[in-house]
């Protein structure tokens, strides 16, 4: 019994020293929850929103940083010398791309991350319409609350939110634009401002919230979208669920044409009569969305943030083969929209 009793202590110091050991680890590491990323000549600007746990509050507070260097690697190497500890990734919520490194290119800036075997696949990729340090350093900002904003703007439909794997998937494809959540700041509060489209990795234009909608509905990633539609009697909220989309692309002759049907259910915040009425303005407003999203980034911009290609490339692999030039072909195509919109 006593020999029982010392093993058990025994047992009981080992699990609190292996403890004491992991806290003091923990202690010794930046803990990272958000990077921004900045172009300045032919260096990088980063800044970095951490956890310092190095004072006595009982909560970590979120703090600030910033470092410098000719390559991402270099700015993090300089981080390291700026705070004596190891940058931990397991919990950075994102990456902010500053509006000049989006139009430089990301691949060079993001290959780092791709690559290191810290840091997350599907980590957040946003893209802010000045510097990522404006956004980083607004009044009392915290990780949380910049990846909540895009938590509610992806749910409520009004942007596109890519991970670093779905960017890095979309570049590798050679015909699906990239494209993900824009963010802006007045210095005071930062706000979404739709999606960031790519050519290749080049930052080429935006997205409006009601644009992203088109483009999410499209392509089937609308899970839910809260919206509103103009009536007699005023407006009339609504909110979208089950959204799905069928993409049928034909060839007849020479005419490649798409035939995109949109499905999904809403839920109306009216009266019931009322109800009835707008089944029809519904589907007419879920048409039009779309079709204005295809005429922004197809036939405007050249950019296929929906997938056309890669579905006609499923269907028809010998015709997708034979074509010189993919998004042409795809610019000079006939697209039709229609919805089914069923009203709780």
């Amino acid at each position: 019994m006593k020999k029982t009793g010392i093993c058990l202590l025994c047992l009981l110091l080992m699990f609190n020293l292996a403890s004491c050991t992991g806290a003091r680890q923990l202690s010794e590491r930046l803990i990272i929850q958000g990077i921004g990323i900045d172009k300045q000549g032919q260096e990088y600007q980063l800044t970095l929103l951490y956890l310092n746990t190095d004072d006595a509050a009982e909560e970590p507070r979120t703090e600030s940083m910033s470092a410098s260097g000719k390559s991402v690697m270099d700015c993090m190497t300089n981080s390291i010398m700026q705070t004596g500890k190891e940058p931990l990734y397991s919990q950075n919520l994102f990456i902010l791309l500053g509006e000049k490194t989006a139009k430089a290119g990301f691949e060079e800036p993001l290959s780092f991350f791709t690559t290191y075997y810290e840091s997350r696949p599907n980590v957040n990729i946003f893209v802010a319409k000045q510097s990522a340090a404006a956004i980083m350093q607004t009044k009392e900002i915290t990780a949380q609350q910049i990846d909540m904003l895009s938590e509610n703007e992806k749910r409520s439909g009004r942007a596109i939110v890519s991970t670093l794997m779905q960017m890095e998937n979309d570049l590798l494809s050679g015909i699906t634009a990239p494209k993900t959540l824009c963010l802006t700041t007045d210095g005071e509060m930062v706000q979404a401002a739709g999606t960031a489209v790519f050519q290749k990795d080049r930052l080429s234009f935006f997205l409006s919230p009601e644009e992203s909608l088109g483009a999410l509905m499209i392509s089937g990633r609308a899970d839910t979208a809260s919206e509103l539609i103009l009536n007699e009697k005023g407006n009339v909220d609504f909110t979208l669920s089950n959204c799905k989309s069928d993409i049928s692309p034909k060839i007849q002759g020479e005419t490649l044409s798409y035939h995109i049907k949109i499905s999904a259910r809403a839920d109306v915040y009216a009266e019931h009569k009322l109800k009835t009425e707008v089944q029809a303005s519904l589907q007419e407003r879920a048409t039009q969305v779309c079709k204005n999203a295809i005429e922004t980034c197809i036939k405007q911009h050249n950019a296929d943030v929906f997938g056309f290609l890669k579905r006609l490339m499923q269907t028809n692999c010998a015709y997708f083969k034979a074509l010189d030039d993919p998004m042409s072909a795809l610019n000079k195509a006939e697209f039709t929209v229609t919805a089914d919109i069923k009203v709780n």
